[in-house]
């Protein structure tokens, strides 16, 4: 599956994220990814408020290669690597 993340320029990788970061915000989005070992993982993820649980600050850096949301259907924090999406699918007015 073609990674069209991976073919985009520094600030067209940057409107990409902030798009899809708000659209999880907003509710559930199905990430299709592959994972460090090669296999494929979907994962049902969220950063919509009332559905993540609540965290204090992290003191951790921000890494703008990797995304933290919430899977859920295991409830967990899982993570992503941007280069390594192949697909998103949502649905809006839900």
């Amino acid at each position: 599956m073609v990674n069209l993340y991976s073919s985009m320029d520094a600030g067209e990788q940057k409107v990409f994220r902030e798009w899809t970061l708000g659209l999880l915000h907003d509710g559930i989005v199905t990430i299709n990814f592959k994972k460090q070992d090669g296999t494929e993982r979907v994962m049902k993820a969220t950063l919509k408020p009332g559905l993540v649980p609540v965290v204090e600050s992290s003191k951790r850096k921000p890494n703008v290669e990797c995304q933290v949301v919430w899977d859920t259907e295991i409830g967990e924090w899982r993570s992503f690597k941007w280069m390594n999406l192949t697909g998103l699918h949502f649905v809006i007015g839900e």
